[in-house]
C-alpha cells in the first residue's frame, strides 16, 4: 500500500470522528442521549426491583411523575438559558425527563396500574424514532421537505 492511500484512509477515518464530534454539539443528540440509558435503567429497575418505589401516604408514586418534574423545571429552565453548558445540561434533564414519564404513557392511556402495557413500549419507539431523525437525519429532511416545498411553488 502506498502512502497517499494509506495517508487518504487514515484522513477518511479522522473525518468520520469529526463529524461525530460536531454532530454531539447538537442540542438534540444530548437529549437523545439521555432519553435511551435512561428508559432502559427504569426499565431495569422495575424488572430486577419491582419493590423499589416511593410510597407516600399509601399511594405509589409512579416514576412517570418524576419525569414530569423534570419536564416541568426543564421547560422553566430552558427560558433563562444563556450559556452552552447549561443548554446541555438541560437537554440531558429533558431527555431524562422524557424517557420517565413516557416509559409509563401507557398508564396514562388508560388510567390503569398496568406499567407492562404495549402503549408504552410504542411511545418510546416513536420518540427514539423522531430523536434519531432529528439528531442524525435532520439535513436529509431538510432538503426532502425544501425539494417538496420548491415542487409545490412550481405548481402553482
Amino acid at each position: 500500500m502506498n502512502p497517499v492511500d494509506n495517508f487518504q484512509k487514515e484522513l477518511s477515518f479522522y473525518s468520520r470522528i469529526f463529524s461525530l464530534f460536531v454532530r454531539t454539539q447538537n442540542i438534540n443528540f444530548w437529549v437523545l442521549l439521555a432519553f435511551l440509558p435512561t428508559f432502559v435503567t427504569s426499565r431495569f429497575i422495575v424488572y430486577h426491583f419491582p419493590d423499589l418505589f416511593l410510597l407516600v401516604g399509601g399511594v405509589h408514586i409512579h416514576h412517570m411523575t418524576y419525569g414530569i418534574f423534570l419536564l416541568a423545571i426543564s421547560g422553566l429552565w430552558s427560558l433563562n438559558i444563556e450559556k452552552k453548558r447549561q443548554k446541555v445540561f438541560n437537554a440531558v434533564l429533558f431527555g431524562a425527563g422524557l424517557a420517565l414519564s413516557f416509559d409509563e404513557f401507557g398508564m396514562w392511556i388508560r388510567l390503569e396500574d398496568n406499567y407492562w402495557i404495549r402503549q408504552s413500549y410504542d411511545a418510546v419507539v416513536i420518540i427514539t424514532a423522531i430523536l434519531v431523525n432529528i439528531v442524525y437525519f435532520s439535513i436529509f429532511w431538510k432538503k426532502i421537505l425544501g425539494l417538496y416545498k420548491r415542487v409545490e411553488d412550481e405548481q402553482k
